[in-house]
């Protein structure tokens, strides 16, 4: 149904509003596009140890998706107030990557 949010995105534009009105708001999320919709920094973890921190525009590069995921992926927009959007290359032959494109659709 157009323009009803999902029960992600409901959630977390509470938390983006309790986070205007003052408070703390600490998500942990592996859908790196709602990840960037909604939050104001993203620290990416990679087994373990932190990978990048900083703005969503500023992380979510395609470099740093390959590193850290081992697929490959676009970034568009991101650079002028609007969320970056992750896209990723589809893989036949890794479920993985398949798995990694549906979370981001």
């Amino acid at each position: 149904m157009a323009g009803r949010s999902t029960w992600p995105e409901t959630v977390l534009s509470r938390a983006a509003a309790f986070a205007r009105d003052g408070g703390a708001v600490l998500a942990i999320l592996h859908d790196l596009n709602l990840a960037a919709a909604f939050a104001d920094t993203i620290v990416v973890v990679d087994k373990g140890s932190i990978a990048a921190a900083g703005t969503p525009a500023d992380v979510l590069t395609p470099d740093l998706i390959g590193a850290v995921w081992h697929v490959e992926a676009r970034v568009e927009g991101g650079k002028t107030g609007e969320p970056p959007v992750v896209i990723f290359k589809h893989n036949d032959q890794g479920h993985r990557s398949a798995t990694m494109l549906r979370a981001a659709e």
